[in-house]
């Protein structure tokens, strides 16, 4: 495909926006019938739509087998470029509608695991508030899942532990507090009963940790190489607070908490924490937009009521 033959093709044919959403609806489900289905399609006139596209582009956009469909390498680019054209006209339209009647919309939001007990619910409250009109859609996840969705633009916003990028990566991070991190155990551990817990105990006990993507398990391991130990095995992999919770009740599991989150299950007498000598460096929490881009009204308030609940907790 040569540069000025694709560029008319694409002046003449005048791609259109159902066709860039129907293309991400297929990509979304693996499937041209559930992609008709979803934007109210006939099977023939979807398939027909993606030879369309595919004919205006002059590339095949999915390979096509008996268990669905996958996007080529034309179409991870053309899926890449689609969604930030969506989710800018999907901004253009909220701020259209701030500068008519105030400031409405919908704020789709990542969640790491450190602001998921205060930050992102006080947030969210004050937000109800102010502006009953924006809606916030929570999406939870690990920094490799998240940051791409918010390069994508599938993602307004993402609040947590900040991700460590290797130079301009299309985000921009911005640090609002420092969370320590905690060791937990059930009610009535025995390590929980101690004054004080050496690193190497604490290496001996059975654990649930977070996955090796996370950066959360990068400083772990980092911590307990600093005290010449090899860090633990775990027996669970797991960022699901309330299935660790359970667990570390019913076993005598140790887990790491934000100490956000720990001090709150400890408040109702869910877990212990362990006064564990480990030297593990407080969490950078902030948040992080798409960098180059303007945000749309309602992400724009969000991340004002963000900075403003933040600071409130760095006080804490």
């Amino acid at each position: 495909m040569t540069k000025e033959p694709a560029v008319r093709r694409l002046r003449e044919a005048r791609l259109k926006l159902h066709q860039l959403e129907f293309v991400v609806a297929v990509d979304e489900r693996r499937s041209i019938a559930a992609a008709a289905e979803a934007t109210n399609l006939s099977q023939p006139a979807a398939t027909r739509m993606l030879k369309e596209v595919e004919a205006i582009l002059g590339v095949v956009l999915f390979d096509r087998t008996r268990r669905g469909v996958t996007p080529t390498l034309y179409g991870e680019a053309l899926l890449r470029r689609a969604r930030l054209i969506l989710a800018e006209l999907r901004h253009m339209h909220e701020e259209l509608l701030a500068l008519a009647g105030g400031v409405e919309g919908r704020v789709a939001v990542g969640t790491l695991l450190a602001a998921s007990a205060t930050l992102l619910p006080r947030s969210i409250k004050i937000l109800r508030e102010r502006f009953p009109k924006v809606s916030v859609q929570i999406i939870e996840g690990t920094f490799d899942v998240l940051v791409p969705m918010l390069r994508a633009g599938e993602l307004d916003i993402l609040l947590g532990r900040l991700p460590r990028l290797a130079g301009d990566e299309g985000v921009a991070t911005e640090l609002l507090y420092h969370e320590p991190t905690c060791v937990v155990a059930r009610p009535g551990h025995p390590l929980a009963r101690r004054q004080q817990v050496s690193a190497a105990e604490i290496r001996a006990a059975d654990w649930i940790l977070p996955p090796r993507s996370t950066l959360l398990r990068a400083d772990i391991d980092a911590a307990f190489r600093a005290c010449g130990l090899a860090p633990p095995q775990p027996m669970l992999e797991s960022v699901t607070v309330l299935a660790n919770q359970r667990l570390i009740a019913a076993t005598d599991l140790l887990a790491f908490l934000p100490r956000d989150i720990a001090e709150y299950y400890r408040g109702h007498g869910l877990i212990a924490i362990v006064p564990a000598e480990l030297g593990l460096q407080p969490a950078e929490v902030g948040l992080s937009l798409r960098a180059g881009r303007l945000p749309s009204p309602a992400t724009r308030v969000f991340a004002d009521i963000v900075r403003e609940v933040a600071g409130d907790l760095a006080l804490i």
